[in-house]
């Protein structure tokens, strides 16, 4: 019996609802959820989830992750936050 040698490829689709805005001034930012980044026009931003750094105007180098995390932050600069709605109303 021979043996067959098969690959598998994982194949990630990656949607992206309504998430960030479009702005000549915002660059390098990784946006994944419903409204995730929607005004955002900062820096080096990773936010992922339903509404993470929703409104976050020209912080940069932050990372969220989860619904509402970094919520409120406008101007904060090299903030993480993981879990829902940490960080919720940061603006450090």
């Amino acid at each position: 019996m021979k043996r067959r040698k098969f690959m598998t490829c994982l194949v990630l689709v990656i949607v992206i609802c309504a998430s960030g805005s479009i702005s000549a001034a915002a660059d390098t930012n990784t946006f994944l959820g419903e409204n995730a980044g929607a005004y955002n026009k900062g820096l080096s931003n990773t936010f992922i989830g339903y509404e993470a750094g929703m409104n976050n105007d020209s912080g940069a180098m932050n990372t969220f992750v989860g619904a509402q995390a970094g919520y409120s932050n406008t101007f904060g600069v090299k903030n993480t936050f993981l879990g829902q709605c940490t960080g919720f109303t940061n603006d450090i």
